[in-house]
């Protein structure tokens, strides 16, 4: 029943369904809808002229279509916080202390290049410090 209150009570989507039919089809819907629209229980003129002259409109009483949903505020993801000895490393040059926070697909792509990749914990001392302060920028 949702499904053709929604269709009923949406032009756009009562004409989307609408377009879908034969011609014949769309001859027998029309007589259906006009049919159907001259039996709908509407309030007459002289009640909506009341309620219009005790200052109440049509649109207060019924609202002025469905209701649509507010949309929802995205809300900012937070920084990610790295853990540092979860982190892998690219070592490019032990001995020139040059690292690479390898990440994801990078993690492939330096040991493909030849480099070495390891886990922080199993990088030496010196490398370490130097793990620290790539992953504090």
């Amino acid at each position: 029943m949702t499904l053709i209150k929604n269709v009923l009570i949406n032009e756009k989507l009562l004409s989307a369904e609408l377009n879908k039919l034969s011609v014949e089809e769309k001859i027998q819907a029309k007589k259906v809808l006009t049919s159907a629209a001259n039996k709908l229980k509407l309030p007459s003129q002289k009640l909506l002229n009341a309620l219009k002259n005790e200052g109440f409109d049509l649109a207060d009483l019924v609202g002025n279509g469905p209701a649509k949903p507010a949309k929802a505020q995205p809300t900012k993801r937070a920084p990610r916080k790295l853990v540092l000895e979860n982190q892998s490393f690219a070592i490019l040059d032990e001995k020139n202390k040059e690292l690479a926070h390898a990440v994801g697909r990078g993690v492939t792509s330096y040991k493909d290049k030849g480099f070495k990749v390891v886990k922080y914990d199993e990088l030496p001392a010196a490398l370490q410090k130097v793990a620290k302060d790539l992953i504090a920028k």
